[in-house]
């Protein structure tokens, strides 16, 4: 047995330094720890902690076949992780050792030394330890989160198990709270991942869509030049609790940066609050919908992603801010990269790293609930919806077909727990790790509401506002200030992609080839139960190392450039998942069978890919060429010059083909001070600003057009038409959502007529109403607000009464705590945790009638509460009313049939008052369930000796002294017995 300790602690040594470190100064629990001996031999554990409170590990026949039941439909595929929370004595383990393939590694997380030591002492792992497939993880925090970043690309190309054995979870929270944390961790990781695998096509497209754009934009650089050091930010998101304080926000503009995501935007506005920047990355066109309609009165700079829906950045005209890294085409190789803003699950988290970037502090949250209230968002949200729970399901109601994720319940803002999902918990996560690693910065969270974030105080909205957003400075003109462009070359942009064109071209070709060798394959193949003849096998096996060549190359082209390398991550993943399922085999038919699945695969693959790509591409490349050529000429063109204003005049086209709008304005103005070019430019701007539902300049540009000109009057007609109609659609649709109460839609509607029309006493009644509305919601909200105020106040004293009850009762000051109790009950009879309370004081009052009596208003409240009915039987019992007590603990089974103490209490009741053959049927019961508990075995062996059976009471001890040998009181029996037996 020694040995196999030192083996293994040479291993841990060798493999496990910073493990074995931490096991050797971990001092050794409280208690005492007993091996038994379970009936097939195995060893079990029984430990009893300081108290009486005691424990048998496993309590099973055969110990390790119940782990290799438990794990029978589980498989341990190369690639994938298993993380073992608790040890115990080592058969989880054993039995997955025993049955995963190669390339699998466990992790062990085991808090308690001395169960460490004697699971190293039974079993020998010394051989996995050293070839790196069983790992014992230091069991901290922060230890095991660097396990998991560490093992990043494991987690996204496999799977992950976690296991928390039950003796665990009822023996230490700590490790309880060890496989949250890697719970959140690995969820987290598996989101992002997930997004990337299902819509890393789009994405890249995104990006492509999104060059001519994006090109034009700001770099986030301009905002690191300390303006915002140390001043306070404020952080928008949509949760369901910025109800409560999105009135409050007006008093933060001009001193403090508010960052909002986009999709508050039109929210915002509704309240007459402009925040000073606005967050968009999202790739889907559901965000671009949630905020289109706001884009026509928002003027802030919006900070995006390269890989944003492409109509994000397209309509936006205000200033944008692209975050980049190193594999965006933006990014020129080997050159400066502008500041890194992280790759983010959610928006909330890029306006996080922008705060942090421009060294805001304190850094304020507000509306990020990360959890669901009734709907999804804050009302007037086009996001928010109605939000219920199916089963262990959230489902989010929409018109196109609900939403549905795996449901899960977070700590909240205000010490309950909430509901969340797996996304809004992944999110959740991020964030909060952003926070620990940031431990310089003030984080609050002015929610009110919603989950708890780890390492925020809380702090109401108004309070925030008094202590940090005071000092007025000024945030737009600080803003104005900070646009420094990007610096991306367009000339190296189009010739990258003519490459990228080619090598597109070049897959195809590729693939063209793979489907005509897997073809003849194919035809070479034997049909089943067909033999296969020695110069078909070597023909099949020369064109099957031909085939996988070929299939290589491709294969390595996929690694040539970002563009087909994010394109083609599904199919690098569904290669993975074939490589799980092909088996080791000799077998000619069956090896070209699985080269001819990889094949299509990747065939099947490139063909869905590459031709959107080149598509995107061919949109793309010749505008970038153009403003490239164009911009090239006019570094050299006389200045004043019609050859210069011809230039302007090109790149005024070019600009607006690439959706800056804004910048092509200026160009044709430049190009309209020729003669040679104003009438083109002038037309060109009229249908710009046209397009835009700029009527007034529109109308400016109609004037500057020549008397004579022949389009004129034309013109003039679109113009009054287009003037005309949009005026009538705004306010039908402002009336349509006034009808429906919706004043966020109404009040955005009458803005845009108001910008762009003039106000009429028609638009102004509907706003007067519109602004009736919103005030109708501040109040009703005020009056929510202080409603769960009063009732958190309630909750916080009834809390405090609780807690001073239970003081009272530790102290034996049955008295003063019962007094308490009662009143906590009276107030609340539903509080089953108060009449538990008042419960525990009458028993330790020994007031056993009351307690009773107590008991019996509770099980008629919670009927279905088997523990209630449990304790009204050891109550009963304590009365002498046996029937009673018998009855209650039938009802308590019932109710659980799965729990064994009622059933044993049964058969204590009935064996103690002489009802032995009644007690029978319920002792075996429990020890079928519970074979490793001597203890219980001797009662039962008792009630054999009592019934005369002495035979069948000689198994009960024997049995008893197998699992526990040397027993003193399974030893004094079958002494007894032998005497008796004795003439």
């Amino acid at each position: 047995m020694n040995g196999h300790l030192d083996a293994n602690l040479a291993a841990l040594r060798e493999r496990c330094p910073a493990f074995l470190t931490w096991w050797e100064e971990c001092p050794s629990q409280p208690g005492e720890y007993q091996l038994l001996s379970s009936m097939s031999g195995l060893p079990d554990l029984e430990i009893e902690r300081p108290g009486g409170w005691r424990i048998i590990l496993y309590n099973r026949e055969n110990p390790f076949e119940a782990m290799r039941e438990e794990l029978a439909d589980r498989s341990f595929p190369k690639g994938s992780l298993t993380f073992l929370f608790g040890l115990g004595l080592g058969y989880r383990a054993l039995h997955i050792l025993s049955i995963m393939e190669t390339g699998h590694a466990v992790f062990i997380v085991e808090r308690d030394p001395d169960i460490l030591r004697l699971a190293l002492t039974l079993h020998d792992y010394s051989a996995e330890i050293r070839k790196g497939i069983l790992i014992f993880a230091v069991p901290e925090q922060q230890a095991l989160r660097r396990v998991i970043h560490e093992k990043n690309g494991v987690l996204l190309t496999g799977r992950i198990h976690l296991f928390l054995e039950d003796f665990t979870r009822r023996m230490d929270t700590q490790t309880v709270i060890l496989h949250d944390t890697c719970l959140r961790q690995t969820n987290a990781i598996q989101v992002n991942y997930n997004t990337v695998i299902q819509e890393g096509g789009k994405i890249i497209r995104n990006e492509l869509e999104n060059l001519p754009k994006t090109l034009l934009g700001w770099s986030p650089e301009g905002l690191l030049s300390g303006t915002f050091r140390n001043r306070p930010a404020i952080i928008v998101a949509t949760g369901p609790s910025l109800q409560k304080n999105i009135h409050l926000l007006r008093q933060a503009q001009g001193k403090t940066l508010i960052i909002a995501v986009a999709q508050a935007l039109r929210v915002l506005l509704a309240y007459d609050v402009r925040p000073d920047i606005i967050c968009s990355i999202d790739f889907g066109e559901p965000n671009y919908l949630e905020i289109k309609d706001a884009f026509a009165v928002a003027d802030m700079p919006l900070l995006t992603s390269p890989q944003v829906h492409p109509q994000v950045p397209l309509e936006y005209q205000g200033d944008l801010f692209v975050t980049m890294d190193r594999n965006n085409l933006l990014c020129t190789p080997g050159s400066d990269l502008p500041p890194f803003l992280g790759h983010s699950l959610t928006v909330a988290q890029v306006a996080l790293n922008l705060a942090l970037m421009v060294g805001a502090n304190p850094i304020i949250f507000t509306g990020q609930d990360l959890a669901f209230g009734e709907s999804s968002h804050i009302s007037g949200a086009l996001a928010s919806r109605p939000v219920t729970v199916r089963g262990n399901r959230v489902i989010a109601e929409h018109e196109q077909g609900d939403h549905e994720q795996a449901a899960c319940w977070v700590p909240g803002y205000y010490g309950n727990h909430v509901l969340s999902n797996t996304s809004l918990f992944a999110f959740l996560e991020a964030i909060e790790t952003t926070l620990r690693d940031h431990p310089d910065r003030r984080f609050i969270n002015a929610t009110e509401g919603g989950a708890h974030i780890a390492g925020t105080e809380r702090m109401p909205l108004s309070e925030v506002l008094e202590m940090h957003c005071h000092q007025e400075f000024p945030v737009t003109e600080f803003l104005a200030k900070a646009r420094i462009p990007l610096g991306s070359d367009p000339n190296r942009l189009y010739l990258e992609l003519e490459e990228s064109r080619r090598h597109l071209e070049r897959l195809l070709r590729y693939v063209e080839k793979l489907e005509q060798m897997t073809g003849r394959m194919k035809t070479m193949l034997p049909g089943k139960g067909e033999k296969c003849l020695p110069q078909r096998i070597n023909q099949l096996n020369g064109l099957n190392r031909q085939v996988l060549k070929s299939f290589a190359s491709v294969l390595q082209t996929l690694d040539e450039g970002r563009l087909i390398r994010l394109a083609t991550v599904r199919i690098r993943r569904d290669l993975i998942r074939i490589g799980e399922q092909s088996l080791d085999t000799n077998d000619a038919r069956e090896i070209a069978v699985q080269a001819i699945r990889y094949c299509e695969e990747l065939c099947s693959g490139l063909k869905d890919s590459c031709p959107p790509l080149m598509e995107k591409i061919d949109d793309v490349h010749p505008v970038l060429k153009e403003y490239a050529s164009v911009a090239a000429a006019l570094q050299t063109a006389a200045p004043g010059s019609d050859a210069e204003a011809g230039l302007h005049l090109r790149q005024g086209f070019c600009l607006r083909r690439m959706g800056d709008f804004v910048k092509a304005a200026v160009k044709l103005e430049a190009a309209a001070r020729s003669e040679a070019f104003r009438t083109v430019a002038m037309e060109e701007l009229f249908a710009l600003h046209l397009d835009r539902n700029q009527f007034g300049k529109a109308g400016e540009c109609l004037e500057r057009l020549p008397d004579g000109h022949q389009a004129k009057q034309m013109f003039r007609e679109r113009l009054q038409k287009k003037r005309e109609e949009d005026q009538t659609r705004h306010i039908e649709t402002a009336r349509r959502c006034l009808e429906k109460n919706d004043f966020v839609g109404c009040l955005l509607e009458c803005r845009i007529l108001m910008m762009r029309h003039e106000p009429s006493g028609e638009v102004r009644e509907i706003m007067e109403q519109a602004l009736e509305l919103r005030e109708q919601k501040v109040l009703s909200t005020a009056q929510q607000v202080l409603k769960e105020q009063e009732e958190k106040t309630a909750r916080d004293e009834r809390k405090l009464r609780f807690e001073t009850a239970r003081q009272n009762l530790l102290k034996k000051d049955f008295s003063t705590a019962l007094a308490l109790f009662r009143e906590l009950v009276e107030s609340d009879p539903s509080d089953s945790e108060a009449g538990l309370g008042l419960l525990r004081t009458y028993e330790g009052a020994q007031s056993w009638e009351a307690a009773e009596k107590e008991l019996l208003q509770m099980t008629n409240r919670h009927p279905e509460n088997a523990m209630l009915y449990r304790d009204l039987g050891n109550v009963q019992l304590r009365r002498g009313k046996l029937e009673a007590a018998l009855e209650s603990y039938r009802n308590a089974v019932d109710r659980d049939p799965g729990s064994n103490g009622p059933c044993l209490q049964i058969a204590f009741a009935l064996s103690s008052s002489g009802r032995t053959i009644e007690a029978l049927p319920f002792y075996e019961r429990y020890v079928k369930t519970h074979p490793n508990d001597y203890r219980i075995l001797l009662q039962w062996a008792d009630c054999f000796l009592r019934l005369g059976s002495s035979a069948a009471a000689k198994v009960g001890y024997e049995a008893a002294l197998r699992i526990q040998p040397g027993y003193p009181p399974a030893l004094e029996r079958l002494q007894r017995l032998k005497q008796a037996a004795t003439p």
